[in-house]
């Protein structure tokens, strides 16, 4: 049965990859993945919610969002690695 859902398919995997950095957080002992979880899971619904009213496809909406705060997060991780 297919539901006709493809629009849904970017922001899913973004909410699911966002919630799967709360359980890595004991992996590497490291409190800001939950920062990085939480901002992963509103980009995938604001993107839901806020696409049809800008008129542009989800996927770009949640590539937009989920690539600027990955790219945040390894940046702020480089700099870590850095000066430790």
């Amino acid at each position: 049965m297919r539901w006709k859902r493809k629009d849904y398919v970017a922001p899913w995997i973004a909410f699911i990859v966002g919630i799967h950095f709360i359980g890595l957080k004991s992996v590497f002992d490291n409190a800001s993945l939950y920062v990085l979880a939480a901002l992963l899971v509103i980009v995938s619904i604001i993107s839901v919610l806020l696409a049809p009213k800008l008129k542009v496809a989800n996927s770009a909406l949640t590539g937009i969002g989920s690539g600027a705060v990955l790219f945040a997060f390894a940046i702020m991780g480089l700099i870590r690695y850095f000066t430790a």
